[in-house]
């Protein structure tokens, strides 16, 4: 594989690689975003050793769970049993065959986040991107905590709804 395979295969698999890194840190972006830099740097450094013939997302999420094991192995213990981690590689290899289809689920969910009613859409918003807390997402909106987490469990029903209407099903 050469230097611009590599760049197309980083681009095409970066946001399923960060998907993968949030899960193993707990929804940490920062520590996730570093788990796929160094993961990609040690990528590249090892590309003599890639199979063309193996799948590059599978390749690098090994790459980051080892990255990731070791930062646990030298803070504490691994929280994950081996069979836990092989679930939740087994589901992002779904994905992969679904990234493979020509689809983006990530432009999708943009859309169905699109369609959402004002209300729903706005307690998504300050929940997921703006990263607020129940708390400051409900002061925010002007509304009570207990109704944002109403809105938030409506607007979540109706985005697996619109994805499962307009998506091809990756794990089945």
């Amino acid at each position: 594989m050469d230097r611009e395979h590599f760049s197309r295969e980083v681009t095409k698999h970066h946001r399923q690689l960060f998907a993968y890194a949030i899960s193993l840190t707990s929804s940490d972006p920062h520590r996730a975003r570093d788990l796929v830099q160094e993961a990609l740097v040690t990528a590249y450094k090892n590309l003599t050793k890639f199979d063309v013939s193996r799948d590059f997302g599978s390749w690098v999420r090994g790459i980051i769970r080892n990255h990731w094991r070791d930062e646990l192995r030298k803070k504490r213990p691994v929280p994950f049993e081996h069979d836990v981690l092989e679930a939740l590689e087994e589901e992002h290899q779904h994905w992969d065959e679904f990234a493979d289809s020509g689809s983006d689920l990530f432009e999708q969910l943009g859309d169905c986040i699109a369609s959402l009613p004002d209300n729903f859409r706005a307690a998504v918003q300050q929940i997921y991107f703006v990263g607020d807390s129940g708390r400051e997402a409900a002061e925010a909106l002007a509304t009570s905590e207990s109704a944002l987490r109403k809105r938030l469990q409506r607007a979540r029903e109706q985005l697996r709804n619109c994805l499962q209407e307009h998506t091809p099903n990756p794990t089945a």
